[in-house]
């Protein structure tokens, strides 16, 4: 399941428990983190200085979760003023994430 927040102060504390906030709020900024099974990619926007959190929940059980969290991201785009380039940057951590879990689901190490 996909969840989008823009909830700051619940993205706030998520980013502080992981340890990754933001040095400089400043600048724009691209996030991603694994918090048990789920998976998130957060957008912040210096202008309005706000968070989008997408959280794709139990990413490593679900075989499509992933691709749906790259579809939401899109259309969240369509119809919101974020942008391209951010949005851009949170996609291309979606597929990155897409291309390493196939690829350490598959592994096996006899040795």
């Amino acid at each position: 399941m996909i969840f989008i927040s823009t909830d700051n102060t619940l993205i706030y504390l998520l980013l502080e428990k992981r340890g990754k906030l933001p040095l400089d709020f400043s600048f724009d900024k691209v996030l991603d983190l694994e918090d048990a099974d789920d998976f998130y990619v957060i957008i912040y926007t210096s202008s309005d200085r706000n968070f989008i959190c997408f959280k794709a929940t139990n990413y490593i059980q679900q075989d499509n979760i992933l691709i749906e969290l790259h579809d939401a991201v899109q259309e969240y785009s369509f119809n919101n003023a974020t942008s391209h380039r951010l949005i851009n940057q949170a996609i291309l951590f979606v597929e990155y994430k897409m291309q390493t879990k196939n690829n350490s689901r598959y592994y096996f190490d006899a040795h």
